[in-house]
């Protein structure tokens, strides 16, 4: 998902997350179960999950909340089989995050400091696509980012 103001510490920021975003996309009745934290750097994260049922299927939701700096991002998975546990896991331990360089905001533009013109892109992002070196690309569309990788796609939940 995009990223959002985190008001919150990690554990408030995962919980607000679970109720918007899970909440939201499945009928989750049970309070997630959840991973354990181990956040010694700058970022923190918070993980978490628990079954679902939707449109008679039933399934798991796996959400992870990284947050830090004021903001956090959050990971959705929901998913009815384990047969893409393999590509999941190593796209979640793919990521990662940087403390973030001191920004400029001109007009509600994020303009990277050091830079002297807003990122080319509407969206606000200097780069419509990035190539990642393990072989992961992301997209930015309007409202969110694809990611793609091989044949496994990453997108938000449709209805």
């Amino acid at each position: 998902m995009k990223s959002l103001p985190g008001p919150g510490n990690s554990k408030e920021n995962f919980h607000a997350a679970w109720q918007t975003l899970v909440k939201g996309a499945v009928n989750v009745t049970a309070a997630p179960q959840m991973f354990p934290s181990n956040n010694p750097e700058d970022w923190a994260l918070e993980g978490g999950f628990a079954t679902f049922k939707k449109g008679g299927e039933k399934g798991i939701a796996v959400l992870y909340t990284i947050s830090g700096y004021g903001k956090m991002v959050n990971i959705m998975i929901l998913t009815n089989t384990q047969a893409y546990e393999s590509n999941i896991t190593a796209f979640v331990e793919s990521i990662t995050v940087k403390k973030p360089n001191p920004e400029i905001v001109v007009a509600n533009t994020v303009i990277p400091r050091g830079s002297t013109s807003p990122p080319a892109s509407a969206t606000g992002y200097g780069f419509a696509t990035t190539k990642f070196d393990d072989g992961w690309t992301s997209t930015v569309r309007e409202d969110w980012v694809q990611v793609d990788k091989g044949s496994t796609r990453v997108h938000p939940l449709s209805e």
